[in-house]
């Protein structure tokens, strides 16, 4: 797209995630990488999903990973992104008895964050999960933190 001189560069709608950051918080060191996994058999995602590592811990050799990093293209991907963390939440943890008290959290760099409690999905049915992707996609689209009772 040619600007006229003077003129600044269009910037991306303030609604539109540039990028998403993954975390995982509970017992579960190799969750991001089978997360990370999971993910890139999507074709939208595939290329986008990336390894994030801390510093190493004193005493060891390698860094820990802190989080998955995904670049998004359009808002159509985050609703990808939303339903493989739920399938892959379902997945992973949907069968463990006691449940899991893993969190995963969804947070944009527009500002929104979304997370979910690994044990809820268990109890939920499809089309309840099928909403709550729905919704927790719009959210993140729209830059907006939900409430602690929303959801």
């Amino acid at each position: 797209m040619n600007v006229p001189p003077g003129q600044p560069e269009p910037q991306p709608p303030a609604s539109r995630p540039a990028g998403l950051v993954i975390t995982i918080s509970g017992p579960d060191p190799d969750g991001l990488r089978d997360l990370r996994s999971w993910l890139t058999q999507e074709d939208e995602l595939h290329g986008r999903v990336a390894l994030l590592e801390g510093r190493p811990p004193p005493g060891t050799l390698g860094a820990a990973l802190e989080a998955l990093s995904v670049s998004v293209g359009s808002g159509g991907a985050v609703s990808v992104i939303v339903a493989g963390v739920m399938s892959w939440v379902r997945q992973r943890y949907g069968q463990r008895r006691p449940a899991s008290t893993a969190v995963i959290k969804l947070r944009c760099t527009n500002g929104a964050s979304v997370e979910i409690p690994a044990d809820i999905l268990g109890v939920r049915s499809p089309a309840e999960i099928n909403a709550q992707i729905r919704q927790l996609a719009e959210i993140l689209n729209a830059g907006q933190t939900p409430h602690a009772d929303d959801g």
